[in-house]
Protein backbone atom coordinates (compact mmCIF):
# COMPACT_ATOMS: atom_id res chain seq x y z
CA UNK A 1 0.00 0.00 0.00
CA UNK A 2 1.27 3.47 -0.92
CA UNK A 3 0.94 6.19 1.72
CA UNK A 4 0.42 9.88 0.97
CA UNK A 5 0.74 12.35 3.84
CA UNK A 6 -0.33 16.01 3.75
CA UNK A 7 1.30 18.36 6.26
CA UNK A 8 0.42 21.90 7.35
CA UNK A 9 0.74 23.80 10.62
CA UNK A 10 -2.23 22.93 12.84
CA UNK A 11 -3.88 20.10 10.87
CA UNK A 12 -7.26 21.79 11.09
CA UNK A 13 -7.50 23.49 7.67
CA UNK A 14 -5.23 22.89 4.69
CA UNK A 15 -3.89 19.38 5.18
CA UNK A 16 -7.23 17.81 6.18
CA UNK A 17 -8.95 19.54 3.24
CA UNK A 18 -6.24 18.22 0.90
CA UNK A 19 -6.50 14.73 2.39
CA UNK A 20 -10.27 14.53 1.97
CA UNK A 21 -10.00 15.71 -1.67
CA UNK A 22 -7.40 13.03 -2.46
CA UNK A 23 -9.32 10.39 -0.51
CA UNK A 24 -12.34 11.15 -2.69
CA UNK A 25 -10.26 10.50 -5.84
CA UNK A 26 -8.87 7.28 -4.36
CA UNK A 27 -12.36 6.08 -3.47
CA UNK A 28 -13.78 7.06 -6.88
CA UNK A 29 -11.19 4.86 -8.60
CA UNK A 30 -11.62 1.97 -6.12
CA UNK A 31 -8.01 2.28 -4.92
CA UNK A 32 -8.64 2.32 -1.17
CA UNK A 33 -6.60 -0.87 -0.78
CA UNK A 34 -3.68 0.61 -2.73
CA UNK A 35 -3.45 4.24 -1.56
CA UNK A 36 -3.74 5.42 2.04
CA UNK A 37 -4.13 9.17 2.60
CA UNK A 38 -3.52 10.96 5.90
CA UNK A 39 -2.69 14.39 7.27
CA UNK A 40 -0.79 15.91 10.18
CA UNK A 41 0.44 19.23 11.48
CA UNK A 42 3.82 20.51 12.59
CA UNK A 43 2.17 22.35 15.51
CA UNK A 44 -1.09 20.43 15.82
CA UNK A 45 -3.01 20.13 19.05
CA UNK A 46 -3.94 16.44 18.91
CA UNK A 47 -7.66 15.81 18.81
CA UNK A 48 -8.67 19.28 17.64
CA UNK A 49 -11.52 19.22 15.13
CA UNK A 50 -11.28 20.67 11.65
CA UNK A 51 -12.04 24.39 11.48
CA UNK A 52 -15.72 25.15 10.93
CA UNK A 53 -15.01 26.97 7.67
CA UNK A 54 -12.86 24.06 6.43
CA UNK A 55 -15.83 21.76 7.08
CA UNK A 56 -18.16 24.15 5.23
CA UNK A 57 -15.77 24.50 2.29
CA UNK A 58 -15.37 20.75 1.73
CA UNK A 59 -19.12 20.29 2.17
CA UNK A 60 -19.54 22.43 -0.96
CA UNK A 61 -17.84 19.55 -2.82
CA UNK A 62 -20.02 16.94 -1.12
CA UNK A 63 -17.19 15.91 1.22
CA UNK A 64 -16.95 15.84 5.02
CA UNK A 65 -14.38 16.59 7.71
CA UNK A 66 -16.85 15.81 10.49
CA UNK A 67 -14.78 13.01 11.97
CA UNK A 68 -11.38 14.71 11.55
CA UNK A 69 -9.16 14.98 14.60
CA UNK A 70 -5.85 16.84 14.37
CA UNK A 71 -2.70 14.75 14.50
CA UNK A 72 0.79 15.95 15.40
CA UNK A 73 3.40 15.06 12.80
CA UNK A 74 5.89 12.41 13.89
CA UNK A 75 9.10 11.20 12.32
CA UNK A 76 7.53 7.73 12.05
CA UNK A 77 4.76 9.17 9.88
CA UNK A 78 7.30 10.72 7.52
CA UNK A 79 9.38 7.55 7.35
CA UNK A 80 6.28 5.43 6.62
CA UNK A 81 4.99 7.71 3.86
CA UNK A 82 5.81 7.28 0.19
CA UNK A 83 4.98 10.93 -0.53
CA UNK A 84 4.78 13.87 1.87
CA UNK A 85 3.11 17.02 0.58
CA UNK A 86 3.54 20.23 2.53
CA UNK A 87 1.64 23.46 2.04
CA UNK A 88 4.66 25.78 2.16
CA UNK A 89 8.42 25.71 1.69
CA UNK A 90 8.73 26.48 5.40
CA UNK A 91 6.88 23.25 6.26
CA UNK A 92 9.02 21.27 3.80
CA UNK A 93 12.25 22.75 5.12
CA UNK A 94 11.30 22.04 8.75
CA UNK A 95 10.70 18.39 7.90
CA UNK A 96 13.96 18.10 5.98
CA UNK A 97 15.93 19.68 8.83
CA UNK A 98 14.50 17.06 11.18
CA UNK A 99 14.85 14.17 8.73
CA UNK A 100 17.29 15.00 5.89
CA UNK A 101 17.05 11.48 4.44
CA UNK A 102 13.41 12.14 3.47
CA UNK A 103 14.41 14.59 0.75
CA UNK A 104 13.37 12.42 -2.16
CA UNK A 105 9.76 12.12 -0.97
CA UNK A 106 8.99 15.49 0.67
CA UNK A 107 7.66 18.26 -1.58
CA UNK A 108 5.43 21.27 -1.36
CA UNK A 109 2.26 20.26 -3.16
CA UNK A 110 2.78 22.98 -5.73
CA UNK A 111 6.43 22.14 -6.49
CA UNK A 112 5.40 18.53 -7.10
CA UNK A 113 3.21 19.74 -9.96
CA UNK A 114 5.80 22.31 -11.08
CA UNK A 115 4.06 25.41 -9.76
CA UNK A 116 7.09 26.01 -7.54
CA UNK A 117 6.54 29.66 -6.70
CA UNK A 118 3.00 29.22 -5.49
CA UNK A 119 2.26 28.20 -1.92
CA UNK A 120 -0.95 27.17 -0.20
CA UNK A 121 -1.45 30.00 2.29
CA UNK A 122 -3.21 29.41 5.58
CA UNK A 123 -6.88 30.46 5.64
CA UNK A 124 -7.03 30.01 9.43
CA UNK A 125 -9.17 32.74 10.97
CA UNK A 126 -10.42 33.90 7.59
CA UNK A 127 -13.93 33.94 6.24
CA UNK A 128 -15.56 31.12 4.32
CA UNK A 129 -14.45 32.66 1.03
CA UNK A 130 -10.77 32.38 2.02
CA UNK A 131 -11.27 28.70 2.91
CA UNK A 132 -13.11 28.05 -0.32
CA UNK A 133 -10.31 29.72 -2.34
CA UNK A 134 -7.74 27.61 -0.47
CA UNK A 135 -9.74 24.46 -1.18
CA UNK A 136 -9.96 25.29 -4.90
CA UNK A 137 -6.18 25.78 -5.02
CA UNK A 138 -5.65 22.47 -3.22
CA UNK A 139 -8.04 20.70 -5.58
CA UNK A 140 -6.37 22.19 -8.66
CA UNK A 141 -2.95 20.98 -7.54
CA UNK A 142 -4.19 17.57 -6.41
CA UNK A 143 -5.88 17.11 -9.79
CA UNK A 144 -2.52 17.84 -11.45
CA UNK A 145 -0.67 15.49 -9.08
CA UNK A 146 -3.20 12.66 -9.39
CA UNK A 147 -1.68 10.94 -12.47
CA UNK A 148 1.72 10.79 -10.72
CA UNK A 149 0.20 9.57 -7.46
CA UNK A 150 -1.89 6.99 -9.30
CA UNK A 151 1.22 5.74 -11.11
CA UNK A 152 2.72 4.72 -7.74
CA UNK A 153 0.35 1.73 -7.50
Amino acid sequence: MRKVLFVCTGNTCRSPMAAVVLQDKVKAECLTNEIYVSSAGLAAVPGSPAADNACAAVASLGLSLGSHKATALSMNMIEAADLVFTMTRQHRDAILRALPTAGRKVFTLTEYVEAAEEEITDPYGGDLSSYHNCLLLLKKNIDKAWPMIRALV
